[in-house]
């Protein structure tokens, strides 16, 4: 009996003192991985912290443990854990608005409970293929999005279109500072490049949304986040090369939270592309720069970043013939003989312009159910795009003609180069409260904007009686904005929240100076407006949820509606009505949502273009976009996946009229310019092991018209692509903690098409995108 005692007890001992392995990922809410995440056993005053996929692992021996798992940005949780065997644990966390690098954005965003329309994209999945294409190509297969390309291949200028709405009419916010220019209202991915190497988040909101600083979002607002504060320290190196010379090198670490209070974080990035269009170069640098100091109640968060860039003009596009036959030409810097034959090429007909932001972010934890934020911005932008010009009026120029032999000169060639100088600057703040059942969002922002824009000549084939860096044009564009806004989603039940939302908006513009030699220019305009929002959102159980929202917003025009229309454009109008629905199982996703987007007086692209090569708009009376969008995420077993996304819709102006020889003439009820019907996307994962990822990626958007008469001239036909993406990602026992290895092959086929275009009068010209081509990417993680 005592021999059995101890063989029972020695028995108990050797399992007890077993190695067992505790394993598994850190997430948060959207399941996306949580980089970073603390894992702490109490028993052992040991752990772990999670890689970039939100995976863990710890040797422990066989027994009870307490586990502690923590994120910055999120509500720490500890759990206990029985271990007789290895078993796998995945930890969910809930985010911790009180954390600095949540409330710099929380302010802008939606969370899951509120009734919108949105996509969120953790680090994880911008940076798997953020080889060298800008950020509007990250987006690409998220619903309703359109994006193009100048040079033809996602270097340099990019755009998007969202529900067909173009770049101007969507509101981007970096840490909740507003991203858009002012005065144009616009983002140029540009003059950031490779900001994604820099993004630790980024939600796109389709539809109103939620009140946001800045210019209202009209079809979309875009929301990024920089990185946030690492708790360990890194350094890593990528490096890409690809189809047209494409290179991109970026070198990016952190010091890690230094005595528990400090954090360092840097990157400097440089891409250059020779473009798939002739000459459509792009010399492009950027850097990201932060430091941040915490304690338990305080956040100070410095951020730097900018970038430079020249890009030899592309924005001519090419009319029908030559894009069949000669689609990679470009007639930027064209010098032509007097048969109008091209005989070169001016070797400097560029875009070079620089810019420079400056954050400071302060966010204090006045209780655990209240914080506050408050951060003043600074923007700093220069720079200018040169011209060569053949057989130019000197009156033109403020020049006089000239007499050689008797001879009278009117004209001359000559290279101009006009300038932006601007300053952009400001405060934003906002508080958060939080109940059991209620929170509550109040904002307030004040920003200025002063742009200068002039004209110099700085070379002439007859000077005649210029000076040095001869001026002839000079205007200054000043525009103040102040918003402010409340929003809180209130419990009524358990599944029943309400969300409320009001904005004000006051802004005062005026442009003085001259826009041409001789041609004086001002205007003025003060605005007022008022944007209500509500909505419901429904959680009838674990797998369905429901939404329905009303919102109205107004939006003021930008600079070119005031200069480009004869008489002074309108503020826009839009009553936005959303419902949806939302499926989610543990292999199956499922999202829909049904829009009515009413407008009135909607400023949309004409089509036309002015001689500066910037698209012009007008407002249209009545319009509306009505649509129907859904999205499918689908786990067929643990080696294929499938994921869909799909837009139909209906975007029309109500009587659509326009003045042509005098007559006015209605053209009934026509499609939007740059609307689409039919926008798809999809691809299809392959995992057959660990670290090895295959997609294959496809593409479709429907015909789209580039005037509103709907001409038949000025249809962009309808495209369809498909690229594949490969990755492969290791952890070796090494130096390195991480490697990846990308190629991204883009447009498969070899489909010739036109993503984007203008008329010039009845005449359509186009942008080509490249055919197939390629980019390879190697990533090193220290």
């Amino acid at each position: 009996m005592k021999k059995l005692f101890l063989l029972l007890l020695l028995t108990t001992f050797s399992t007890y003192g077993q190695q067992v392995t505790l394993y598994g990922t850190v997430s948060d809410n959207n399941n996306n991985p949580i980089v970073g995440a603390s894992i702490y056993v109490n028993e052992i005053q040991k752990g772990t912290v999670s890689d970039i996929d939100g995976y863990y692992q710890i040797k422990l021996k066989t027994g009870k443990y307490t586990v502690k798992v923590s994120s910055l940005g999120y509500k720490t949780i500890a759990t206990t854990v029985q271990l007789d065997k290895s078993l796998r644990v995945n930890f969910t966390l809930d985010t911790d608005s009180t954390q600095l690098d949540e409330v710099i954005v929380t302010a802008v965003r939606a969370d899951k409970n509120t009734p919108i329309a949105q996509t969120n994209l953790s680090q994880k999945v911008l940076q798997e293929k953020n080889l060298a294409q800008d950020v509007p190509y990250l987006l690409d297969q998220t619903p309703s999005v359109v994006t193009t390309s100048d040079a033809g291949a996602g270097v340099g200028y990019t755009g998007i279109r969202i529900r067909g709405i173009s770049s101007q009419q969507i509101n981007v916010t970096l840490n909740g500072v507003p991203l858009n220019d002012p005065e144009s209202h616009g983002v140029y991915w540009v003059d950031i490049p490779d900001f994604a190497s820099s993004t630790s988040s980024l939600q796109v909101q389709r539809g109103v949304g939620t009140s946001t600083f800045g210019t209202g979002a009209f079809g979309a607002s875009i929301s990024l986040e920089t990185d946030i504060i690492s708790p360990r320290a890194y350094s890593q190196v990528s490096g890409t090369y690809g189809s047209f010379n494409t290179k991109k090198y970026s070198v990016k670490g952190s010091t890690g939270l230094l005595n528990n209070h400090f954090e360092f974080t840097g990157r400097f990035s440089k891409i250059t592309s020779d473009g798939y269009v002739d000459r459509a170069s792009s010399d492009l640098k950027s850097y990201y720069v932060s430091g941040t100091y915490k304690d338990d109640k305080n956040t100070l968060k410095a951020i730097i970043f900018g970038g430079a860039e020249v890009t030899y003009q592309s924005w001519n596009g090419i009319d029908k013939a030559t894009f069949e036959t000669n689609p990679t030409f470009n007639s930027a810097g064209a010098i032509y003989n007097d048969a109008w034959e091209v005989v070169d090429y001016y070797d400097n007909e560029v875009d070079n312009y620089k810019q420079d932001h400056y954050q400071l972010h302060f966010n204090r934890k006045v209780a655990e159910n209240l914080s506050f934020n408050v951060a003043a911005h600074y923007t700093y932008g220069h720079g200018y795009y040169e011209q060569y010009k053949q057989d130019r009026d000197f009156a033109d120029y403020g020049l006089t003609p000239i007499v050689i032999n008797g001879t009278t000169i009117e004209n001359t060639d000559l290279i101009r180069r006009k300038w932006l100088d601007n300053d952009f600057y400001g405060v934003t703040a906002s508080a958060l409260y939080k109940s059991d059942n209620m929170k509550i969002t109040l904002g307030l922002a004040a920003n200025e904007y002063d742009g200068r824009h002039f004209g110099r000549v700085i070379w002439a084939q007859y000077a005649s009686d210029s000076k040095i860096r001869h001026e002839y044009y000079n205007n200054l564009g000043v525009k103040k904005a102040y918003n402010g806004f409340a929003k809180s989603i209130y419990n009524i039940s358990d599944k029943v929240k309400l969300f409320t939302d009001v904005q004000f908006r006051s802004i005062s513009y005026k442009i003085d100076g001259t826009l041409d030699y001789n041609y004086d220019y001002s205007t003025k305009d003060d605005l007022f407006f008022v944007n209500p929002k509500i909505g419901l959102f429904y959680a009838m159980n674990k797998q369905n949820s429901f939404y329905v929202s009303l919102a109205q917003t107004h939006r003021e025009p930008n600079r070119d509606d005031y200069i480009n229309n004869i008489d002074k454009p309108k503020a826009e109008t839009l009553n936005d009505v959303e419902a949806g629905w939302k499926y989610k199982s543990k292999d199956l996703y499922v999202e829909t949502n049904l829009y009515a987007m009413m407008y009135q007086d909607q400023l949309v692209l004409s089509g036309k273009i002015d001689n500066v090569g910037s698209p012009i708009r007008e407002n249209v009376g009545k319009s509306s976009r009505l649509g129907f969008e859904t999205q499918v995420a689908y786990k067929l077993n643990k080696m294929f996946s499938v994921n869909a996304n799909l837009t139909l819709s209906s975007n029309k102006n109500d009587n659509y009229f326009v003045t042509e020889l005098g007559t006015l003439k209605n053209y009934g009820n026509t499609d939007l310019t740059y609307s689409p019907s039919i926008i798809a996307g999809g691809s299809l994962n392959f995992v057959p092991v660990e670290g090895l990822k295959l997609q294959f990626i496809s593409k479709y958007v429907g015909d789209q018209y580039m005037d509103n008469r709907n001409i038949e001239a000025s249809k962009l036909d309808a495209y369809f692509v498909e690229n594949v993406f490969v990755s492969y990602s290791i952890k070796p026992k090494s130096y390195f903690k991480n490697v990846q290895l990308s190629l991204q092959v883009n447009n498969l086929f070899n489909k010739k098409y036109a993503s984007n275009g203008y008329m010039w009068g009845d005449s359509p010209y186009y942008f080509p995108q490249a055919g197939t081509n390629y980019l390879l990417g190697l990533s090193l993680g220290f």
